[in-house]
């Protein structure tokens, strides 16, 4: 009788163990964590800021660089508004969180095979409210 006792036991353990807390619609991403958006509740939070100060503040690590990937290529992370590309980060100062729809960001690998070798830091991907 114990072995199924164990086997069952063992089941719940890891079903339990593999299940999140917070799934589905309504979970929403904490500050500072992975996620790769921002939502619109996180941006009301920082209205007054623009894009780069809001964005180095809720996901910093967006904003980092993994080094020079190439002597020719202009490396750092991309930055596309409405789906154009309007060069680096900088540009986030020239918009504010207040006129922003959504943030998603795109990993290297992501962003390079959509964008190309230019991307090789990613992108960040702002639509504008309309």
């Amino acid at each position: 009788m114990r072995p199924p006792l164990a086997l069952a036991s063992t089941a719940v353990i890891f079903t339990l163990a593999c299940s999140s807390s917070e799934s589905g619609p309504a979970a929403q991403p904490s500050v500072g964590n992975r996620s790769s958006a921002i939502t619109m509740e996180e941006l009301a939070t920082m209205a007054g800021l623009d894009v780069f100060e809001a964005v180095s503040r809720l996901r910093p690590k967006w904003l980092r660089t993994r080094g020079p990937v190439s002597l020719m290529l202009e490396t750092g992370v991309r930055v596309h508004v409405n789906g154009f590309d309007r060069g680096r980060v900088q540009e986030l100062r020239s918009i504010w969180s207040t006129d922003v729809e959504s943030i998603r960001f795109l990993s290297a690998p992501d962003a390079t095979t959509r964008y190309g070798i230019n991307h090789a830091n990613g992108a960040i991907m702002i639509t504008l409210r309309r």
